[in-house]
């Protein structure tokens, strides 16, 4: 949730809005902080966006799923809103960073 740039980024809710879209919350778990980064944005963007998000991903898990099992439990009663899935972290996938320059 940039609220610094809500007003003027494409990127996030506006798009979603415009078309009448549902939301999917991705959070990435590789970076830590999981609960705050999912959480957190939830509990900062206006109520109309937050009744957009049909349900969260957990991207780049590493390890056995099950073990992300009460994670997801927490997530959902913090949220009120379900986990769709935990993604695996997969090393082999070579994708440019969303800014570089060809």
């Amino acid at each position: 949730a940039e609220l610094n740039l809500v007003d003027r980024d494409l990127a996030n809710f506006s798009a979603a809005r415009d078309a009448g879209a549902a939301v999917i919350l991705v959070g990435d778990i590789e970076r830590c902080g999981i609960f705050a980064q999912i959480v957190g944005t939830l509990a900062l963007i206006p109520p109309s966006d937050k009744d957009m998000v049909v349900g969260i991903i957990v991207n780049k898990f590493r390890g056995d799923p099950k073990l992300f099992e009460d994670g997801v439990k927490i997530i959902e009663d913090k949220t009120g809103i379900p986990v769709l899935g935990v993604v695996p972290y997969f090393r082999n996938i070579s994708i440019d960073a969303e800014d570089a320059l060809p």
